[in-house]
């Protein structure tokens, strides 16, 4: 279902997004094949979202950026203002299935 992220990629600032509200934008600071860490995305431990990365380059080497995932943790960090969330992949889905596959997901 989900292998196709190259091994753990430590980035950033990489842009991503919540697929129920896209206008809001969070940051990756690690992604693996089997999950992500995203910073200041609003979620509670057993949340499931769509996402959706937004990184033209990276996009076209993995062949993906939408998937389904759950939280797994949150950690605040009040020295920074902000909160830190892991997702565990659950689903990966080609551009054009995405739409089709997450309609309804909570």
């Amino acid at each position: 279902m989900h292998g196709n992220f190259p091994g753990a990629i430590r980035l950033l600032a990489l842009p991503i997004y919540d697929k129920e509200d896209s206008e809001e934008g969070y940051h990756v600071v690690d992604l693996t094949d089997k999950g992500v860490q995203v910073v200041r995305i609003a979620a509670k431990v057993g949340d499931k979202k769509s996402l959706i990365i937004k990184a033209g380059d990276l996009v076209k080497r993995l062949g993906h950026a939408f998937f389904n995932a759950e939280c797994r943790w949150v950690k605040e960090d009040h020295k920074k203002g902000r909160s830190i969330a892991g997702f565990e992949i659950t689903d990966t889905y080609p551009t054009k299935e995405f739409a089709s596959a997450t309609s309804g997901h909570q």
